[in-house]
């Protein structure tokens, strides 16, 4: 099954695109965790929020079509005690991606690819786990679905452990509307607002983004937030870095770029999953670069052009108002003839 998300706005903006979650504890969160948080493992509970995302370095190499991407998370945990629990990444969810409420975006997405984990370099085991809408663990659900997740089982001894893990997502499926409105590429989501499920805050954070084969950033169309990215000195990859960050939906991370691929072939980019993991891991272990310059400025992942809505405007407008016109018309051409033809009579 090929990996989508929706994103509807009160402004009737649809967005599909590929997209890639923090890990996290499994929980269900309102649109922006603005109205609670609920665990899918209730056993978990004395666990929750006693492990801190002390850091966590995200790379992601953008292709044409695809995505690959490796998350590196230091976790701390300070209780001087183990702490076993459930951890996870959403396979589909419902989110936010903006904060002001006249630019509202939920997103609906679902299915990783290839996906593997380690804790502290052990390959770990996971299950995909659905949880059923009448599960009275959950409170409240705001998509249709029910949840699923990639589960694990996690053992965090004190001090820290690191998580690593490698995906790829399908990026060549993504399609923005607004309106009647349409615009196809490829598109990419990192949701940090998962991570919200840790101790807070989030101590440190680095995300590079490495454009791939011929991709430049002319190709990118826009991302949001604004002004995050910073160019490295020798102009390798683009940097995010942040700090003591409570992530929240504004925090999401949305990047459009390139056009469709027709004819694109995402079981082949799977079948070489090994290799792409092998050059994300030799990205990841990059030095960090010294950022230059002002922030870099791309456009809006949600700019598009209206063409569509104008057609379709014109379409009602002709549908509402076109027959009393045209009615009207015929009514003034036939007075039209009647005079004319009055004048001509007495004139003879």
């Amino acid at each position: 099954m090929i990996k989508k998300i929706t994103i509807i706005s009160l402004f009737l903006l649809a967005f599909a695109v590929s997209l890639r979650p923090n890990a996290a504890q499994p929980g269900i969160r309102t649109a922006g965790g603005a109205a609670g948080f609920t665990l899918l493992f209730p056993e978990d509970s004395t666990a929750y929020g006693k492990v801190q995302m002390r850091h966590e370095q995200v790379c992601i190499q953008l292709y044409p079509g695809f995505a690959v991407i490796k998350g590196t998370y230091q976790m701390f945990n300070g209780t001087g005690e183990e702490i076993t629990m459930k951890t996870g990444y959403p396979i589909n969810a419902f989110y936010s991606s903006t904060k002001n409420a006249s630019d509202l975006a939920e997103i609906f997405f679902d299915k990783l690819y290839q996906l593997k984990v380690s804790v502290d370099g052990t390959n770990m085991p996971f299950q995909q786990v659905e949880f059923q809408g009448n599960n009275p663990g959950i409170q409240s659900m705001d998509y249709d679905e029910n949840a699923q997740w990639y589960i694990w089982t996690t053992t965090y001894k004190p001090g820290e452990t690191v998580i690593e893990v490698f995906f790829i997502v399908n990026t060549n499926d993504s399609t923005v509307s607004k309106g009647y409105s349409k615009e196809s590429f490829n598109g990419f989501i990192y949701v940090l607002e998962t991570g919200a499920s840790w101790k807070p805050p989030i101590g440190a954070g680095h995300i590079r983004v490495q454009l791939m084969d011929g991709l430049t950033q002319k190709d990118i169309m826009g991302v949001s937030p604004a002004s995050i990215f910073h160019e490295v000195e020798d102009g390798a990859y683009l940097a995010w870095d942040f700090s003591d960050l409570a992530p929240d939906h504004e925090d999401n991370l949305v990047i459009t770029y390139g056009h469709r691929v027709d004819g694109f072939d995402f079981e082949q980019v799977i079948a070489h999953s090994e290799n792409l993991f092998k050059n994300i891991e030799s990205f990841s272990k990059m030095e960090s670069e010294v950022a230059v310059g002002a922030p870099v400025q791309f456009g809006s992942p949600f700019d598009i052009s209206e063409a569509g809505n104008w057609f379709v405007g014109m379409i009602f407008f002709l549908a509402i108002y076109g027959i009393p016109l045209l009615i009207g018309m015929v009514l003034i051409f036939l007075i039209y003839r009647i005079i004319k033809r009055v004048r001509s009579s007495r004139k003879r």
